[in-house]
């Protein structure tokens, strides 16, 4: 008989409980699916808690993994791996070289029908955690998808996971996390305070978080896109900004002021504004390095104006974003998990904010550092294309929302949700910095 063993998933891991994403890309040539189902065979038989299952926990609005502790049953479903064929060509989906703006291919091409688009929907359907999607195309291309829920790992999480598993099939060394954790043990010994945000104020949030993604979703018909930033556009932003300041602002940093400032300064210029990006808290808590789980929390900026934003220089702003993001630490994260510990819809999407006033919140997520984009699959050695897929039951889109994903032969991919003015401009920057000498 089958020993099992639990994992208690924490508040941050229910803030995402409503989302699944897909990292994909497209790859030159056929994936060696037996290679890769023997390596994910000895991942799961290693680290047991990717054989799990998600479902609820003893307590109300609470999350646990159930994963076998001795032998694992025969017929017990370790992953999903499966593949598809198409009479399609690489041309009918993908531009190649890419452009620098171009739709996302269809879901189905990186993502099984039968994966849950929910915490609930794995854990009442019992899916497998992992779950890869293959679809080999007529032309010697395919596509691959590696899905997960985001209520049990965050970007880096999953990114740790597809390492073990390249690891794995590549033959280099690998060790699962150890539990239980720094953070699991600082939660256990902290006595959650009373979250200071007013029911109106989380009614009030809520409402206008919510009611903004269904007007862009249903009546703008706003829809992700990909936007590739040249390699000489990125580094040169970069070096521009940090020759004129005396301080180390990470690449992050003067990213996140760029994409902002280039947004959202047009417009009336007392539309007031703010920036939200999600920082990691793992270097506030120690050997948290290969923590899989959620483990970020959103960082409200300072408020302002379009007409403020125009009127900075980047330099300007990317060093508040730096100075901002500087003096967070532990003290934070735990706050963030007070406001979050009921696991209310509520608490969850207010956490962190303050909208009194402010017309429109713009979110930046930068997982650059996950390096998904260039991550591999026995059996291929070329990537062409590379992006992220977020999914929900409802299939509302989170407007005015990118993920910075990473770079691919160089180039920054950002997967993006904002207006087709938006996408325009932001186009049109990158092409003016381009025949302005930002270019290989």
């Amino acid at each position: 008989m089958t020993d099992w063993e639990f994992l208690q998933l924490t508040p941050f891991d229910k803030g995402c409980d409503k989302v699944v994403f897909t990292n994909s890309w497209l790859v030159q040539g056929s994936i060696d699916t037996r290679k890769l189902s023997a390596a994910l065979d000895i991942v799961t038989d290693r680290w047991r808690l990717l054989a799990g299952r998600l479902e609820q926990g003893a307590k109300p609005n609470t999350w646990r993994v159930r994963y076998p502790k001795g032998d694992i049953p025969k017929d017990h479903r370790r992953y999903a791996l499966t593949t598809a064929t198409s009479d399609a060509s690489v041309s009918d989906y993908v531009t190649l070289p890419l452009p620098i703006v171009s739709p996302h291919p269809p879901i189905s091409l990186t993502m099984a029908p039968s994966t849950p688009k929910s915490a609930r929907g794995y854990a009442t359907s019992q899916h497998p955690i992992i779950s890869i999607h293959i679809t080999t195309l007529s032309d010697n291309h395919s596509f691959v998808g590696f899905t997960i829920p985001h209520g049990v790992f965050d970007a880096t999480g999953m990114a740790f996971v597809h390492q073990v598993v390249d690891a794995e099939f590549s033959g280099r060394e690998w060790t699962p996390p150890m539990y239980p954790n720094a953070l699991s043990e600082a939660l256990e010994a902290h006595a959650v305070q009373p979250s200071s945000m007013s029911f109106y104020y989380k009614v009030t949030t809520f409402s206008k978080f919510v009611g903004r993604c269904l007007y862009d979703t249903f009546w703008h018909g706003i829809t992700a896109r990909l936007v590739v930033v040249p390699e000489a556009v990125h580094l040169g932003l970069v070096k521009q900004v940090r020759d004129s300041l005396d301080i180390p602002v990470t690449s992050s940093d003067i990213l996140a002021a760029w994409l902002f400032k280039t947004l959202c300064s047009r417009g009336p210029a007392n539309r007031s504004l703010r920036l939200l990006t999600y920082s990691s808290f793992r270097p506030f808590f120690p050997n948290m390095a290969t923590y899989p789980h959620n483990a970020f929390m959103r960082v409200w900026y300072p408020q302002t104006t379009a007409g403020e934003l125009a009127q900075r220089s980047l330099s300007e702003l990317a060093l508040i974003v730096y100075q901002t993001r500087q003096a967070l630490g532990q003290k934070d994260a735990l706050a963030a998990h007070d406001d979050i510990a009921s696991g209310s819809l509520l608490d969850i999407m207010a956490q962190g904010g303050d909208c009194k006033g402010a017309g429109g919140t713009f979110w930046v997520n930068n997982c650059s550092a996950q390096r998904s984009p260039e991550l591999t699959w026995p059996g291929v050695d070329t990537v062409n294309w590379a992006s992220r897929y977020l999914t929900t039951d409802t299939g509302i889109e989170m407007s005015d929302a990118l993920t910075i994903m990473g770079r691919l032969n160089g180039d920054l991919m950002i997967h993006i949700t904002v207006s087709n003015e938006k996408l325009a401009v932001l186009q049109g920057e990158i092409e003016r910095l381009v025949s302005e000498g930002f270019e290989k």
